[in-house]
């Protein structure tokens, strides 16, 4: 069965708030282009499946509740989809509530390119902190 691009970031955020690593993988191109939120607003970049996904805080991976909803997808043409979430985690007596969008091409059933922006970047690098 053919999934959608919808139903391709569906899948991969389910993944992550399942700590599905190996989920993931199957919906992320080995040579993604990403480019993740920093603090400061700034941005990483980042060109490969294996570190795109050491990079994507999952709930047992960082021992945290909680996890990402999506609130908005907006298909821009056959390639890109943009996509509103809303992050909730709490972990270490700390709680965060963020909001981010990420901007995706997906071609054959496979993230290829994946840009973010979020609300509180030093409050997230601050709380997914060890």
């Amino acid at each position: 069965m053919t999934m959608s691009n919808e139903d391709v970031i569906r899948e991969l955020l389910n993944c992550v708030n399942n700590s599905d690593p190996e989920g993931m993988a199957k919906v992320i191109a080995p040579d993604i282009t990403a480019f993740i939120t920093i603090p400061g607003g700034g941005v990483d970049e980042v060109n490969n499946r294996d570190t795109f996904i050491s990079r994507m805080p999952t709930a047992e991976s960082k021992d945290a509740e909680g996890g990402v909803r999506i609130t908005q997808v907006l298909p821009i043409d056959d390639e890109q989809i943009m996509v509103a979430v809303i992050v909730e985690a709490a972990r270490k007596g700390k709680t965060l509530l963020n909001f981010a969008a990420f901007l995706l091409r997906v071609r054959d059933e496979k993230i290829t390119e994946w840009r973010m922006v979020e609300a509180q970047p030093d409050y997230s690098d601050e709380f997914w902190k060890d």
